[in-house]
């Protein structure tokens, strides 16, 4: 009996130990040469999570030049926090690194420990891949030039930040597939 009622004990103190956050960036195949091209950013709790505010860094590639030029990054405020906050963003395209952009995100100070929704699109990032060579790209949230991405909060759980990539083919490669697409489409129809 003393045994199932350790057990229990450990299974309540487990059961309310601090929730977790994870922000990943992913790997991601996006079209070359063109402006407007995006991926998302995601974000999973498991828990309630005490979040007063986001410092969210984007960087594309290892220095931030010769890369894709980061055009937007819109965070979901709507979807992830309930539409409460106060969100300023930075690209620093103008600053001579393209692949840069930080958006700082403060939640309402009505609210300032709210949960975020679990499971979603926590930003979309807007890249132009115009004349810039094909090939794979680090995504960085954390060690960027600009500093890391983080969360600000009370009582805040472990927030885990993932980089990821994003490849950009080439285009010759994208004109092949389509030709040996369309060529046996027509070798099809013949038959």
């Amino acid at each position: 009996m003393r045994n199932l009622i350790a057990c229990l004990m450990i299974l309540a103190i487990a059961g309310t130990a601090s929730a977790a956050i994870t922000v990943s960036a992913g790997n991601h195949n996006i079209g070359g040469g063109a402006t407007g091209q995006t991926f998302e950013i995601l974000i999973t709790t498991d828990n309630a999570d005490q979040v007063a505010g986001l410092l969210l860094w984007v960087q594309i590639g290892a220095t931030a030049t010769s890369v894709p030029d980061i055009t937007d990054v819109a965070v979901d405020s709507v979807g992830i926090f309930n539409g409460l906050g106060t969100e300023t963003s930075t690209d620093y395209t103008g600053s001579g690194f393209p692949g840069l952009y930080k958006v700082d995100l403060v939640v309402s100070s009505t609210d300032p420990n709210l949960d975020p929704i679990a499971n979603g699109i926590l930003a979309s990032v807007t890249v132009d891949t115009t004349g810039f060579m094909t090939g794979t790209y680090a995504v960085k949230l954390m060690g960027t030039i600009g500093g890391s991405s983080n969360m600000i909060g009370d009582n805040l759980p472990t927030v885990t930040f993932n980089d990821g990539s994003i490849t950009v083919p080439e285009p010759a490669t994208l004109a092949l597939l389509g030709l040996g697409s369309l060529g046996a489409l027509i070798r099809r129809r013949r038959r």
